[in-house]
């Protein structure tokens, strides 16, 4: 049916728009920047189930559970080295928060001041 979700994913990958891996939230973004209803991305997995299990699209998801939507054609193979390699490393040591530094000298901030 001409509007629905399933047309508009399929004219996405049809234009070339969506032709390579993408998270959900860019996913989102692409399908909401044309007419119709806009989309939310905590909805997309249930509307993304009945073109999945046509092999429209697959899904992938990656590490901390961020999913990457990809077209059928597409191995998951390929994009799961593709998305290691861009995926930023932990290089940076922060001060504060989750990542913070376990560093034993605890004077280092009165340092940087």
């Amino acid at each position: 049916r001409k509007g629905s979700f399933a047309s508009r994913v399929c004219k996405l990958i049809k234009d070339g728009e969506f032709d390579k891996a993408l998270s959900s939230q860019q996913l989102t973004a692409l399908l909401n920047e044309g007419p119709g209803k806009k989309v939310k991305v905590t909805s997309l997995k249930a509307l993304m189930d009945p073109l999945q299990k046509k092999d429209i699209v697959k899904v992938k998801i990656f590490k901390n559970g961020k999913k990457y939507w990809l077209p059928g054609w597409i191995d998951k193979k390929k994009v799961e080295d593709e998305l290691s390699l861009y995926s930023p490393e932990k290089k940076v040591f922060f001060l504060t928060g989750k990542d913070a530094w376990t560093d034993s000298n605890k004077k280092l901030l009165g340092v940087i001041k």
